[in-house]
């Protein structure tokens, strides 16, 4: 059997075993015997044969590619996927500069797929210097396991495919306030969150994939869980939204303006595309006497200031 004629799926399943049986160098690869090769775990009368291209192409020298495929196929064997949470959703879309560098979000890729089978793509840096080669390494096989591997359901394989993977996923589904008819997704490694919107229609883009650092975006998002704090100018508290919830402002002619509301710490948030601080926020309402209210189908978190208001 030649290697090029396997599938991703049974070269993925080949690679990973090798890896784990302990195969991390083009030594290990060499030495393999029968013997050795038969007591790798639920090892196939196939997959020994790949094994035996694999030990061709490294006596070519091949096997740093080679022993590249095993590590990488490694970490994309470690990659979890499921449905977003209604509160990583927003996160799939444009941020401000201060919650890229907040979240450790390194950038995006925009794409579509033509027809229906093509595939085009467009990357987007919003941290260039956080666009290291192991990154870049990981996200290429990501992609290609997201195009590729069944287990993934089919999400960048084609149309149809992503059509699939949203409509039997109605968890998924965005709430019309956000984007109508699209649907979110979260993948991780062991560094790495990848946030998906897709939109499985012709005509426009089909999917937005963004990468965050892990750590950076996992720490922001707990702490964003508190909500976006809204007082008056002693610190009375008045009321508290979800991130990326909106208020109702009105002026002293009655007019009514909505903003799209963004947690940056306990004491800062973005109003549409201004940074305040919590009290300056409530400071220039009051000055214009404008009223500050949740917009009215908005949700608001029932909880205590729990003293925090008291310090500033």
């Amino acid at each position: 059997m030649r290697l090029k004629t396997t599938t991703y799926q049974q070269k993925s399943r080949v690679l990973n075993k090798l890896f784990s049986f302990g195969v991390e160098t083009e030594k290990d690869l060499q030495k393999l015997t029968l013997e050795n090769i038969l007591e790798i775990k639920n090892i196939t009368i196939p997959e020994m044969a790949i094994i035996t291209e694999l030990q061709k192409r490294s006596k070519q020298a091949c096997c740093i590619p080679i022993l590249r495929e095993v590590k990488a196929m490694s970490k994309t064997n470690k990659l979890s996927f499921r449905c977003a949470k209604e509160n990583e959703m927003i996160y799939t879309f444009a941020q401000s500069q201060q919650l890229y560098m907040r979240t450790g979000c390194i950038g995006y890729l925009r794409g579509d797929f033509g027809h229906g089978n093509e595939f085009y793509t467009s990357w987007f840096d919003t941290a260039p210097f956080r666009k290291t080669p192991e990154f870049q390494s990981e996200f290429n096989e990501v992609i290609t396991a997201f195009r590729e591997d069944p287990q993934y359901r089919g999400i960048l394989h084609n149309l149809e495919d992503t059509k699939m993977l949203c409509t039997t996923r109605p968890q998924s589904k965005m709430p019309d306030r956000l984007r109508e008819h699209s649907y979110a997704f979260r993948a991780d490694t062991e560094k790495h969150a990848y946030l998906i919107r897709l939109f499985p229609q012709k005509g426009d883009y089909n999917f937005y994939m963004y990468a965050y650092q892990r750590e950076p975006f996992e720490h922001h998002l707990k702490n964003a869980e508190k909500g976006i704090r809204f007082i008056k100018s002693d610190y009375t508290p008045l009321f508290t939204i979800a991130d990326g919830g909106r208020i109702e402002v009105t002026d002293l002619n009655g007019e009514k303006t909505t903003h799209t509301c963004r947690y940056i710490d306990d004491y800062h948030l973005e109003v549409g595309r201004n940074l305040y601080h919590i009290c300056e926020f409530a400071e220039r309402m009051e000055s214009a006497g404008n009223k500050v209210e949740p917009k009215a189908d908005e949700k608001t978190l029932n909880k205590k200031s729990q003293d925090r208001g008291e310090a500033r």
